[in-house]
């Protein structure tokens, strides 16, 4: 009988087209694929490659500790926090300030609409 060609797809399908022949929607697409091969194999071949580094240290008589040590986590210093200096004041009300950080404080803005200048209100 007839012999039919076989024909045979490249493993990947975008080996054919090189990327810069390739359109933005096919770009996308592969791009799409590549992310979720990479999140599927993530876990399992970290795992795996705990499990061979396990094996290994064993045979040596090691343990992973003694391979990595147990490294507790770098302590975060605690930052200090510095209070922000007032810059402005209320001449009306000594209480009311404002750092100059921020949104300007509802007394600032009502005394800025009526015309007065922010130096008007600056500490010395």
């Amino acid at each position: 009988m007839f012999k039919t060609k076989t024909e045979t797809k490249p493993a990947n399908p975008w080996a054919e087209k090189p990327f810069e022949l390739m359109s933005y929607d096919e770009l996308l697409a592969v791009k799409t694929r590549v992310d979720q091969e990479l999140n599927a194999r993530g876990p399992g071949e970290l795992e795996a490659l705990m499990v061979k580094l396990t094996l290994i240290a064993n045979a040596q008589g090691l343990s992973p500790a003694d391979l990595f040590g147990d490294r507790p986590k770098p302590e975060r210093k605690e930052r200090k926090k510095r209070e922000a200096k007032i810059r402005y004041r209320n001449p009306d009300d000594a209480n009311e300030t404002w750092t100059g950080i921020g949104k300007p404080k509802r007394w600032l803005k009502q005394k800025l609409d009526a015309g007065a200048t922010l130096d008007d209100f600056a500490v010395a």
